[in-house]
């Protein structure tokens, strides 16, 4: 019931409350602390809270996958510590080699820190044929076949299907709304589906903030796109994504530093590790504030940056992309 109000009702207070009843029942019931974690991870962002807590489900329970699981992706999505990641996945495959979620997290493993796309189709394949009910493999493999293998009629067919599969969860209908507008070029399809989603997950951040960057970059509809992120804040209002989106917004379209960088330090200060917005505000808005006069800013007295900004959403880590109006650099 936890699982429900949490992962489809969005219910994050009742969800919590149901968690601690469940560990209260059982102390030693690793999925439910598992479970809290999860929710302290995604919804509230407490991450040295989820850490405590999924290591806690470590020592009740060292045979549980559950965990180890949501440790590996605690590194492989906050901390980018992908060696360590892949050491949890692995061990939630060894303590439980039926338990598919692992594979499929490692799956996704192998595209971010190898670029490995035959290993991670060989892992999500694994992952279905483990549970043929999970969307999460599918959607997965949907992904990599439209970005590395550009196969579209089967990617297309494989998004059909996760939607099929668990018609409960938003991700597999958002991904394939993008799916239209990017691959297919089908603007009016992958409206459609994004309204379809925001009918049914009227609580998603997803949905409104990949309803928003379609607005944005396909429809060229401004307004509407910072209406979605400001209801996106609303629906999540721990989550600095919208804020740093909404940023860019001010930045890019509106030709407006002063309160893009108003909404970059906002991203900042609701969260430490969030990295985006700060590459932008200390050196996109800086640097069209400077364009015309480089003089005026000394380099050695510019912040040292460890990410860089690229010019969409949650600006892409590792390499650095011009844009038609500023400037950006890297250091380590």
């Amino acid at each position: 019931l936890a699982t429900l109000y949490h992962n489809v009702k969005k219910n994050y207070p009742v969800a919590e409350s149901l968690y601690r009843k469940a560990i209260d029942l059982d102390p030693q019931d690793a999925s439910a602390l598992s479970g809290l974690a999860n929710l302290y991870k995604e919804a509230k962002r407490d991450y040295p809270e989820a850490e405590k807590l999924y290591r806690k489900g470590m020592e009740v329970d060292p045979f549980s996958p559950y965990p180890l699981n949501g440790l590996g992706n605690l590194y492989k999505d906050i901390k980018h510590d992908y060696a360590k990641a892949e050491e949890f996945f692995l061990k939630a495959m060894q303590v439980n080699p039926y338990f598919a979620p692992a594979y499929t997290n490692l799956g996704v493993l192998a595209q971010l820190s190898k670029h490995d796309a035959v290993g991670a189709e060989k892992l999500f394949r694994q992952a279905m044929e483990i549970d043929p009910y999970s969307a999460s493999p599918v959607f997965n493999l949907a992904v990599l076949y439209q970005n590395q293998k550009k196969d579209y009629p089967e990617a297309e067919k494989l998004y059909r299907k996760a939607i099929d599969l668990e018609p409960s969860l938003a991700y597999p209908l958002t991904g394939f709304a993008e799916f239209y507008s990017e691959a297919k070029a089908n603007p009016a399809e992958a409206e459609k589906n994004y309204q379809q989603a925001l009918e049914k997950f009227p609580d998603d951040i997803a949905v409104y903030m990949g309803y928003a960057t379609f607005n944005r970059k396909v429809k060229k509809d401004f307004t509407n796109a910072e209406k979605l992120l400001r209801k996106a804040m609303e629906v999540s209002p721990r989550d600095p994504r919208p804020v740093n989106e909404l940023g860019n917004l001010y930045r890019e379209l509106k030709n407006d530093p002063v309160n893009a960088e108003k909404y970059y330090r906002q991203a900042m200060e609701m969260e430490a590790r969030f990295h985006p917005s700060e590459t932008w505000s200390r050196g996109h808005v800086c640097g069209k504030q400077y364009t015309k006069n480089l003089n005026a800013v000394s380099w050695t007295q510019l912040p040292k940056l460890s990410r860089v900004g690229g010019k969409d959403q949650a600006a892409s880590f590792g390499y650095c992309q011009r844009t038609n109006s500023s400037f950006c650099w890297t250091t380590s």
